[in-house]
């Protein structure tokens, strides 16, 4: 009896985890390009700053609209969309390595291509990875971290490299900023096309 019993835990046990599996693989498949961003949420409360922006859909279209420029109109109006994570810590080691790993792991999923990794002595590390299509990229990946600060930056849908700049005109929305100055008037080297 007891046997049985156990047996039906494990069996109970192997469904959810299957069930689990494939809706974290469905989330992950439903858009190409966009990363899995579901961070614990103890990395929020040990956070000193944390800046979140989800921007898609009819918010994404509306920035389209509302831009000026005709080159950023036409680079938003073509986007999925922009997500950003943002975390800033009072100390270092206030956030777990495996979290970093988590996000680092996707980028070397198929699909993704590392064009830009780099590490120091002091702890800093980056990438910036792209998905591509036979014609076009379809999204970028730009993920940033130091003993005290944790920035991912994900952008889906078809990107002309050369228009990267055209993102600011998304407004003061985190590390927008950050995707204009890589892009400059020549484009940061790493980005150019290959």
């Amino acid at each position: 009896m007891k046997k049985r019993i156990h047996q039906k835990y494990l069996a109970a046990g192997a469904a959810i985890a299957i069930l689990s599996l494939t809706a974290g693989l469905r989330a992950q498949t439903a858009e190409p390009g966009r990363l899995v961003l579901h961070l614990p949420a103890s990395l929020s409360r040990l956070a000193s700053k944390v800046s979140r922006v989800n921007v898609d859909g009819p918010l994404l279209q509306m920035a389209a609209s509302s831009d000026h420029d005709p080159q950023s109109r036409q680079m938003l109006s073509r986007l999925k969309g922009v997500y950003i994570r943002d975390y800033k810590f009072a100390h270092p080691g206030q956030y777990s390595p495996s979290v970093l790993n988590g996000i680092v792991r996707q980028l070397h999923a198929p699909g993704w291509q590392i064009i830009v990794s780099s590490s120091d002595k002091t702890g800093k590390q980056a990438w910036i990875a792209v998905r591509r299509n036979s014609e076009m990229i379809t999204a970028l990946a730009i993920v940033a971290a130091k003993p005290t600060d944790l920035a991912i930056v994900n952008v889906v849908g078809p990107i002309d490299l050369s228009q990267l700049g055209a993102l600011g005109g998304l407004g003061n929305l985190g590390k927008l900023g950050a995707l204009g100055k890589l892009a400059g008037p020549k484009g940061h080297p790493a980005l150019q096309h290959r």
